[in-house]
């Protein structure tokens, strides 16, 4: 989405790691799209199918309504072990509904229960962790035709923080905000009490399951938020996180 463009990049990401971290892996991945239109390429893939087929479902559904894709919708349909869609926030409205109910034909027609997979940044963000998982599970119920639980979602948490611990005292912190900006690189950011507070007041909290990326806010807020807590004022708050953030 849109759609040959995530197909390609998807393809130079598996072949980049490939490249980097496997390269004597066994397992072929192409690409089938609208794009592929040399019969030499075509051919092989409908008489050698990859592992893993990167497509769309323009693509899809016309590999079951195409004559000459029939052999490769075959082969498809008897080796379907995973099927996963990518950005699934899309699909919404009618939209939805259609993908939907390919995606059943598609599953139906293979006579097997695939793992049904689908990724998202920003399917849910309102409520808390359990409501956010219970919204996710239910879309994907929907869009797969399959039963998915809240605990099937698994989420995004961060292992460890960039800095030190942020200063706890409005005096520890008003201490950070007078020392001068920290060095250029990463050793010396680390290390800045003022950096460690940007970091907690801007970048992750903690949430249910540990460290998250925080919700987006707006730079005036975190000032007063600063100026409020340090007893600082703004204008100063303001040139001493500006230059942590330089």
């Amino acid at each position: 989405y849109p759609m040959n463009a995530l197909v390609g990049s998807q393809l130079e990401a598996l072949a980049s790691f490939q490249k980097r971290n496997w390269p004597d892996c066994r397992l072929r991945f192409k690409r089938w799209t609208g794009q592929d239109r040399a019969p030499a390429d075509r051919n092989e893939t409908v008489n050698d199918p990859p592992h893993l087929l990167l497509t769309n479902y323009v693509m899809l559904e016309l590999a079951m309504l195409r004559p000459a894709d029939r052999s490769l919708l075959r082969q498809i349909v008897e080796r379907l072990a995973v099927l996963a869609v990518d950005e699934i926030h899309v699909y919404r409205g009618r939209q939805g509904a259609d993908v939907a109910m390919l995606l059943r034909r598609l599953i139906e027609r293979s006579g097997r229960e695939p793992v049904c997979i689908g990724t998202s940044a920003t399917i849910a963000s309102e409520g808390g962790g359990a409501e956010r998982r219970a919204t996710i599970a239910r879309v994907g119920a929907r869009l797969f035709g399959v039963a998915i639980g809240p605990d099937q979602v698994v989420g995004e948490t961060l292992v460890w923080r960039c800095w030190v611990d942020p200063p706890t005292t409005p005096e520890a912190l008003s201490r950070g905000l007078r020392l001068p900006p920290p060095e250029r690189d990463p050793e010396a950011l680390a290390c800045h009490p003022l950096a460690a507070w940007v970091e907690t007041a801007f970048g992750v909290r903690l949430g249910e399951a540990g460290l998250e990326r925080a919700k987006p806010r707006a730079f005036a807020d975190g000032v007063r938020e600063l100026a409020e807590t340090s007893g600082l004022s703004l204008a100063e708050c303001s040139a001493a996180a500006k230059a942590v953030l330089e």
